[in-house]
């Protein structure tokens, strides 16, 4: 989204004036290199439960923003409010399940090495 910020949601910028387009654009590219800084970091310091937690916190936030978008959009069903709707369930549901999966692994990755200083975390 970064190189293509409409992808997927080309709907929502019908019948927008061009300063609203490219607020728009500007807005999507941003929040992307947003998340591409934040997994920059995150691999930089490696896989620690502090650091999943913030990435769960994240998801968790974008999946109740993506929820309130949903919420409005229901009862509204020309064309374009059916596909943005389709479009951000599908997206909830995989950040959700990714934000989950990731802390799930993590935790369960720390608690196999325990105590013992021979066992070392999947990646350290």
């Amino acid at each position: 989204m970064v190189f293509s910020p409409r992808s997927g949601f080309e709907c929502a910028w019908d019948n927008v004036a061009d300063v609203t387009a490219a607020f728009m654009d500007c807005l999507m590219i941003g929040m992307n290199l947003f998340s591409f800084g934040y997994f920059g970091f995150a691999h930089v310091h490696g896989i620690k439960i502090w650091n999943i937690v913030i990435f769960f916190l994240l998801g968790l936030s974008a999946m109740l923003n993506n929820i309130i978008f949903i919420i409005k959009l229901t009862g509204n069903e020309d064309e374009c409010a059916v596909s943005l709707r389709q479009s951000v369930t599908g997206q909830t549901a995989l950040i959700s399940a990714w934000a989950v999966l990731t802390l799930a692994c993590t935790l369960l990755d720390d608690k196999m090495r325990g105590d013992n200083p021979e066992n070392t975390p999947l990646y350290p």
